[in-house]
């Protein structure tokens, strides 16, 4: 098990903050609050939910303890086809997203037409 400061230090390079201090101020708690959970080794449960709250694929049990993943473990809910779908989405400029969207509620609503004249 690590101490609480070394989680806070990977949980902030996980969630893309640049340090502990820019992690406590995306949660709105203060750095010397958590300087204190440092000094306690451990998160307060107020600190917990703020974390939790701002990035939720953090793992509550490593939060608490630092044992297992940093990362929530899930399967992934939808098809690898559609992941692959969502991944070349994401490539897209601003300007094709919002055509491609468009087109594909377009298309959503032409089959529901069709679907409720049968």
């Amino acid at each position: 098990m690590d101490c609480v400061k070394d989680r806070l230090k990977k949980i902030s390079k996980e969630v893309g903050e640049k340090s502990v201090k820019s992690l406590c101020f995306s949660i709105g708690v203060s750095y010397d609050t958590a300087g204190n959970w440092g000094k306690r080794n451990k998160i307060a449960p107020n600190g917990i939910l703020a974390i939790r709250n701002k990035y939720p694929q953090i793992s509550e049990t490593y939060l608490k303890t630092g044992e297992g993943s940093i990362l929530v473990e899930q399967e992934p809910s939808l098809p690898p086809e559609i992941l692959e779908l969502i991944e070349d989405y994401k490539t897209l400029s601003d300007d094709k997203k919002q055509e491609y969207s468009l087109k594909i509620k377009r298309d959503a609503i032409e089959e529901k037409l069709k679907g409720s004249e049968s």
